[in-house]
């Protein structure tokens, strides 16, 4: 498929099959989508799966998450009363 095409591949239904596998919104999805295709727009690359690739750009958005650290370092509350 071409760029401008790639939305049109990936049908409402399977975008909504991603969020629900990967336990995501459905904005999220959409959100790495737009990603995906501005990504692919600004730098000429054409993928042979672009649903494979938006799975891997949800996972790897997914890891920064939980890989960034917390603001502010740990919470003690062993004296909170």
């Amino acid at each position: 498929p071409s760029l401008s095409q790639t939305k049109y591949f990936l049908s409402e239904l399977e975008l909504e099959e991603i969020a629900s596998s990967y336990k995501v919104s459905l904005g999220f999805v959409k959100l790495q989508l737009e990603k995906l295709t501005n990504y692919c727009a600004s730098s000429g690359r054409n993928y042979k799966d672009y649903k494979a690739a938006l799975r891997n750009f949800i996972l790897r958005d997914m890891q920064k998450q939980i890989e960034r650290p917390h603001k502010g370092g740990v919470i003690d509350a062993t004296n909170f009363k």
